[in-house]
């Protein structure tokens, strides 16, 4: 009769001696699993670009309104997107503004402000084109779908003339009074920079290396396009100083 009194006794003793080293267990388990260092998953950063910035160089005539674009040194430029529509003024027998940088395809509307007739055409290959004559607040439209620059004209007032210069890349842009552009979101690289005036029969080049922060740099324009006080007809010769009214 002992013995059998004894086992549950024996029982309960064991499984006191097993319940804290359980409990204890466990603890440590939570412990450690507390002390767990996370991880951070991080995703792989993209190239930065660069910008590049700088000043035209021109002669006595200044280097404001100079286009200025970078095309890559080794490989394709990739092709820019169209730019919205943009507007050419004619206002007081003149053209507003006076020099226009478009990327390829772009469309440009040019729009009679004056209260007399005006007309827009140009000789320059492969963009010639001739809108007619129209009147005050009609406005007439032309895509240039060719890189290069394009001449403005009007066959009534021989006065006005002015300039749209198309790109063929993403990154341009038009120096201000002073010479100065910035050219933004370029990715690292050996480039060209083209730098153009409307003093310039062709644009003037360098090359230029872009890492991920700023480059500057100095472009000097060629300055060597013909000048002259007379402008052509729409037959091609020079005509009078003022055809019209």
């Amino acid at each position: 009769m002992m013995p059998a009194l004894l086992l549950p006794l024996r029982m309960a003793l064991v499984v006191g001696l097993l319940l804290p080293a359980a409990a204890h267990g466990a603890s440590g388990q939570r412990k450690a699993s507390a002390k767990t260092p996370r991880v951070e998953v991080r995703k792989p950063r993209a190239d930065a670009t660069g910008t590049v910035e700088g000043t035209v160089r021109g002669e006595s005539s200044g280097a404001g309104g100079a286009v200025v674009w970078l095309t890559r040194a080794e490989g394709p430029t990739p092709k820019p997107r169209p730019a919205p529509r943009q507007v050419v003024s004619q206002r007081g027998k003149r053209f507003l503004p006076h020099v226009l940088a478009v990327p390829v395809g772009t469309e440009v509307a040019f729009l009679n402000e004056d209260t007399m007739f005006h007309n827009v055409f140009s000789h320059s290959r492969p963009n010639a084109f001739d809108l007619g004559l129209y009147e005050q607040g009609v406005a007439r439209s032309q895509v240039f779908t060719e890189p290069g620059p394009v001449r403005l004209l009007c066959i009534i007032h021989a006065s006005m003339s002015a300039f749209v210069y198309v790109v063929d890349s993403p990154w341009y842009a038009q120096a201000d009074a002073q010479g100065r552009f910035e050219l933004r979101g370029v990715p690292p690289g050996e480039y060209v920079l083209h730098a153009w005036h409307e003093t310039s029969a062709r644009p003037s080049t360098q090359r230029v290396t872009v890492g991920g922060g700023l480059v500057s740099v100095t472009a000097t324009l060629t300055q060597d396009a013909e000048r002259t006080a007379l402008v052509p007809g729409k037959e091609g010769p020079p005509g009078q100083s003022q055809l019209g009214y």
